[in-house]
């Protein structure tokens, strides 16, 4: 495997992790928005009993 194919890879591995990520704080973040009728809201400041 030549360096170039090697950069390439990690990048591509870097990217997937991200955009994993981006969407995993996304779901939360629509969670948090729209909390389902009668649940308790949770923002970071509060601790969750």
């Amino acid at each position: 495997m030549t360096e170039n194919e090697n950069t390439m890879l990690r990048k591509n591995i870097r990217e997937k992790v991200y955009n994993k990520n981006k969407k995993i704080k996304e779901q939360k973040n629509k969670n948090a928005r729209f909390p389902m009728p009668g649940e308790p809201v949770y923002d970071g400041s509060q601790k969750q009993k």
